[in-house]
Order: structure tokens, then C-alpha cells, then sequence
């Protein structure tokens, strides 16, 4: 395996409201291209890295109904990450609710801890200079959105404030869309959260490589009911 570049930044929330710790990992707190959906992070990752991403998130920005049919997140209430796979590789996603946040609107004070975490999985990103709208499909194809083609997805149950799943993918580009999934006290009332990625390679020469390489496969979905505490 190539030597990787290990990048360490402070794993500690800043009066923006965000912070970050990677191994092995690039990790961007912005959009690295300008036009189309307003990515909150950009991610690069290889086999055998790591990355944890802590900040705000609308409390029910992923699963509300929107006018338009078959729509169900709020664009602008849930965080988009611009997620950029080196190599082939098992990548590993956890969604929490964490504690110890400041609230964006006030840095003196903590954002929500009651965040139900959903995300959604697409290949592509979408830099286009198409408008993009106030509401997407959380589970399918977003119709303003052309670059964008949904994998998979999910949200935990309410009380649970723990997910995680697994996919095999190919070395290419994603999108991942995140927030909240029940409607907790007002939709505009910031939730912290801690997205934890992790990616292990994928054993080569192997049949089920082969079978997996032009595809995206959900290995595993989890759910737990327990609620993490952060030491922030």
C-alpha cells in the first residue's frame, strides 16, 4: 500500500459551528466547486482512512414532505458532503447526534442534541448551474439534480439517534445528503451532529470484487437506540 499523507486537524468545535479530525483523509469545510447545491463538505478518501465531520444540521431537514411529488428533504436544512473515493473500498458511515455544538445563530449557546439522523446516497455530484430547488428526493432521483444518481439511504427510528451503514464502491465521486429525520420542536432549530467515515479496501483478486466493481451494494444497515455523549 502507498504511503498516504496523514492530515490532523483540531477535533474541536470552533465559534462556526464545525470541526473536523481525518486520517489519511482531506477534509474541507466548504464547496471546492462553485454552482449547483451548496456542499457543506468535500471529503477525499483512499483505502484505510478516516474522517469525522462535527456540526449543525436543521432537525428535520432530510424527511419532510415537500409540494413538489416525491420530494421529502429540504435542501437548504440538510448538510450535502462532496465525497471523493481514491480507490475502490468499503466505506463505512456513522450519523449521531453530538452534544457540545455551538448554535451557528449563537456561538454562547449549544445547538439541539434531539437530532434524529437520515441521509441519502448518490454517485456524481452536482455542480451544475441549473437552480437548485428548496426540496429533493431524499429516496430516488432528484429531478433538478441531473448529475446525481441515487444508491441508498435511510434514517433511524425515533427515539434512536445512531446510524450507520456500509457500501462497496468503486473509486469515484458521491454525494452525501444528511439531516434530520422527525420534526422536533421547529424545523429551523439547529441539531449537532458527528458523521464519522471510515474505508477499508476491498481484497483483490476476488469474484465478488469483480461482481461489485461497476455497482454500489449496501452491505449492512444498522440501527441503534442509544444516544451518543460527546467530550468535546
Amino acid at each position: 500500500m502507498k504511503q498516504r499523507h496523514i492530515v490532523m486537524a483540531a477535533l474541536a468545535v470552533v465559534c462556526t459551528g464545525g470541526g473536523q479530525t481525518s486520517e489519511g483523509s482531506t477534509v474541507f469545510k466548504g464547496d471546492n466547486v462553485p454552482g449547483g447545491i451548496n456542499y457543506t463538505w468535500s471529503v477525499t478518501m483512499g483505502a484505510g482512512d478516516s474522517a469525522t465531520l462535527i456540526n449543525t444540521v436543521g432537525g428535520w431537514g432530510w424527511d419532510q414532505d415537500g409540494s413538489d411529488p416525491g420530494t421529502k428533504g429540504w435542501t437548504h436544512n440538510s448538510n450535502w458532503i462532496a465525497l471523493t473515493l481514491e480507490q475502490p473500498a468499503v466505506i463505512t458511515m456513522t450519523f449521531q447526534s453530538e452534544a457540545g455544538v455551538p448554535d451557528p445563530g449563537d456561538p454562547e449557546s449549544f445547538a439541539g442534541t434531539a437530532l434524529i439522523p437520515g441521509f441519502s446516497l448518490y454517485s456524481g455530484l452536482e455542480n451544475s448551474a441549473m437552480m437548485v430547488h428548496h426540496e429533493y428526493a431524499n429516496t430516488g432521483a432528484i429531478f433538478w439534480a441531473p448529475g446525481l444518481t441515487y444508491i441508498n439511504g435511510g434514517a433511524a427510528t425515533a427515539p434512536a439517534q445512531f446510524l450507520q451503514a456500509s457500501f462497496t464502491l468503486p473509486a469515484g465521486v458521491y454525494t452525501v445528503a444528511f439531516g434530520g429525520a422527525a420534526p422536533i420542536q421547529d424545523e429551523d432549530i439547529p441539531q449537532g451532529y458527528r458523521a464519522s467515515f471510515t474505508t477499508t479496501a476491498v481484497p483483490e483478486p476476488g469474484a465478488a470484487f469483480s461482481a461489485l466493481a461497476g455497482c454500489a451494494a449496501l452491505l449492512g444497515f444498522r440501527r441503534s437506540r442509544r444516544t451518543a455523549i460527546a467530550h468535546c
